[in-house]
């Protein structure tokens, strides 16, 4: 496949960059137009390479990103591919429950000190597994990020159902299991896995919009928000972020300038 060339005359190719200066991404976007294809870029930077290589673009407009470990862009970027994707399919009713997403955001962010005893309950992990299932396992492999990113503990995301397949077995005593499961169809897989880890006394904290699957936890962080699965990864993506932000504040750490990191790419 290297050097070859592909017909992408009905292709849409989204290039997304932070930053804008991501020199793969944007690489890939101007090849790939090349090979007929409509690109699109998603930043956060105007004038930059990525969105001047570009066909099409779309500005994030999120205003500086000061923490290394991007935050408010990664959330911009998942709006604007919404809004595209709810665009090209005729969806307006996804659009307009999106609008009722920075109202919600901005009552979650209030809520951040409930998420202090979870923070004291994890900041002397050594490991973590992070759980979601169906949209929501995006946010889990956020949040693990995150937590690597500015903790500096090995965290793994899994979708519940492979979690099954073998990485269950490494749940002990006290293994901090991070569980997001939300109402509709992946919540009565949130309630399964709990079942399943009767028994192995795990330290389980769960982030969820169902009270009933709060209760299950050690401890729980309750988001008073419902919606679609297009929408609750907005809550539960910014509660990802403000929990991993609350573990690097309680083991001592910079949650913005995490060590070794920079901001060349992204």
């Amino acid at each position: 496949m290297y050097h070859k060339r592909i017909d992408l005359s009905e292709a849409l190719v989204i290039g997304i960059s932070q930053s804008g200066a991501t020199s793969d991404v944007t690489e890939f976007l101007v090849d790939a137009g090349t090979q007929g294809a409509l690109t699109v870029g998603i930043s956060n930077t105007e004038e930059s390479p990525l969105l001047k290589a570009a066909q099409e673009h779309l500005l994030c407009s999120a205003g500086k990103e000061v923490s290394v470990a991007a935050t408010k862009t990664f959330t911009t970027e998942m709006a604007a591919l919404l809004m595209l994707a709810a665009t090209i399919a005729g969806r307006q009713d996804i659009l307009k429950e999106l609008v009722s997403v920075p109202e919600a955001l901005e009552t979650i962010f209030a809520g951040a000190d409930a998420l202090d005893g979870a923070a004291q309950l994890l900041r002397n992990m050594q490991n973590a597994f992070v759980l979601a299932r169906g949209t929501t396992y995006a946010v889990a492999m956020e949040s693990a990020l995150k937590i690597q990113e500015t903790t500096y503990i090995p965290a793994k995301a899994f979708a519940i159902s492979d979690f099954y397949h073998g990485p269950i077995a490494m749940v002990e005593k006290n293994t901090p299991v991070i569980i997001y499961g939300m109402k509709g169809p992946s919540l009565e897989e949130a309630n399964d896995l709990l079942d399943r880890l009767e028994g192995r006394n795990s330290t389980v904290l769960i982030i969820s919009n169902d009270e009933a699957l709060c209760k299950r936890g050690e401890k729980s962080f309750f988001i008073p928000f419902e919606g679609s699965d297009f929408v609750t990864p907005f809550y539960t993506a910014t509660v990802a972020q403000m929990l991993a932000c609350r573990i690097a504040l309680a083991r001592g750490n910079n949650p913005d300038q995490p060590r070794g990191l920079n901001k060349i790419t992204g």
